[in-house]
């Protein structure tokens, strides 16, 4: 599909709008990539709650559930993306290899790893900002 001028206008609007908006400077946005449903696993939320994906059924608590137990993440940014693709699985096969080809690169790679979690470590904790001064969380156990 060919973009028309009207379609490719409201990216950029949208990214005006969060410049003006915004007290940081966006240099770091490169490109916005839109959101396609059709892209991803549409699950009811009947089935959410039996997987127990971000929450457990008896107490609704995230300990005990799916994305506790996988989240290692050491940013929240890290962490909403991770139950953003629990949450909602891809579809498209070659998206799927994309991803668990960067998932053997950093397997690999675990120095990279490391200096990776050491540096954002060093700014914040487990899933929320850290208190200026707080030392990173530690790793997290699983149920």
């Amino acid at each position: 599909m060919r973009p028309t001028p009207r379609r490719s206008a409201r990216p950029a609007r949208f990214f005006n709008t969060c410049r003006k908006r915004s007290r940081a400077k966006l240099t770091h946005v490169d490109r916005l990539i839109p959101f396609r449903s059709a892209d991803t696993l549409q699950i009811d939320e009947a089935t959410r709650r039996s997987l127990e994906i971000s929450r457990t059924i008896r107490e609704g608590r995230r300990e005990g559930s799916l994305l506790a137990v996988l989240d290692q993440t050491v940013t929240a940014m890290g962490s909403r993306l991770l139950a953003d693709w629990v949450a909602n699985p891809l579809c498209n096969v070659d998206a799927i290899n994309a991803r668990l080809d960067a998932v053997a690169e950093l397997i690999a790679a675990p120095p990279l790893v490391e200096g990776a979690r050491e540096l954002l470590g060093g700014r914040v904790r487990h899933g929320a900002a850290a208190w200026p001064g707080r030392p990173p969380a530690g790793p997290r156990r699983g149920t």
